[in-house]
């Protein structure tokens, strides 16, 4: 159940969850039960192997977490897991706690709600970016195909409504600048960047980036295995076999996680003044910083 009932700038309307503030998923469970693990987040007890990857939402958390989850597994099978279990602004703080080590957990939240102790611990990170443009297409498609968010508006409506950063998880500009500041704050923290663009052009040495990063051993076979079981046509196949529950929950017969996967997919939905009002506030408010996507916008 939405906590919220908002309103894009054209009058559409929007589920969401607020708590404290902040704008969260509609997620189907317990309004209480959701309060409770956004409340004790920043406290939940953290190992020191645990490794966190970190993104907005649409910039590849599932895919990264496949390619580590198998490095770390030795295995070049996908999980039968989903990285929703392991998503620690939505679990219990009881189903967190019982993941076995070595734990690959993932959040969209920003770093003033982040588990404190995974900062005191210095547990591995890792940041994963995308072009802002492309996952504003992808966040619209997502939007659209979950009923929770029972949201009808078209692209144009959508543009409005995210540039306006009154979404879940807020908006991109200022995730993407506190978390630069976080890390700059915190440079003894592990962590290892990823972007979206270039892991897809050359997944092998991106799967061997987050094998060193891990500490894990990775031969050519393992890595040939792995680029091959994480190419999205692969993923979608294997991951995007919605159950009958989840069926009750989409629009359509396409799961909402893999739709697309491609680079460039902004180029056939930004009007040329959509695109030249978002470069305009990326220049306004992105000044002083540089990013690998900058290139595909």
């Amino acid at each position: 159940m939405p906590s919220i009932v908002a309103k894009d700038p054209r009058g559409n309307t929007i589920n969401y969850h607020e708590f404290q503030g902040k704008r969260f998923p509609p997620v189907p469970i317990q309004i209480h039960d959701l309060d409770i693990s956004l409340a004790n987040l920043p406290d939940i007890p953290c190992r020191d192997d645990d490794v966190t990857i970190v993104t907005y939402p649409k910039a590849g958390t599932h895919w990264t977490w496949e390619i580590a989850n198998m490095l770390l597994s030795n295995g070049t099978e996908v999980s039968k897991r989903e990285k929703e279990e392991s998503m620690i602004e939505v679990q219990p703080t009881e189903k967190i706690n019982n993941l076995p080590s070595v734990r690959i957990l993932n959040t969209h939240v920003t770093p003033d709600i982040f588990p404190k102790e995974l900062v005191t611990k210095k547990a591995k990170i890792i940041y994963v970016t995308r072009n802002p443009k492309d996952i504003f297409v992808s966040y619209y498609y997502h939007v659209k195909k979950i009923k929770f968010y029972n949201y009808g508006g078209d692209w144009d409506s959508f543009f409005e409504h995210i540039m306006t950063g009154l979404v879940d998880f807020g908006d991109w500009f200022t995730f993407t600048k506190q978390w630069e500041t976080f890390f700059q704050e915190h440079q003894d923290i592990p962590l290892l960047r990823l972007n979206y663009e270039q892991l897809k052009q050359d997944m092998g040495t991106g799967v061997d980036k987050i094998a060193k990063f891990l500490g894990v051993s990775c031969n050519e076979t393992t890595r040939e295995n792995i680029v091959q079981k994480c190419d999205f046509a692969n993923m979608k196949q294997q991951k995007g076999v919605m159950s009958e529950h989840m069926k009750g929950m989409i629009e359509g017969d396409e799961h909402p996680m893999y739709r697309k996967g491609v680079i460039g997919d902004w180029k056939t939905h930004f009007t040329v003044a959509q695109s030249e009002r978002f470069d305009e506030e990326y220049k306004k408010q992105m000044s002083g910083y540089s990013f690998d996507f900058e290139k595909y916008m």
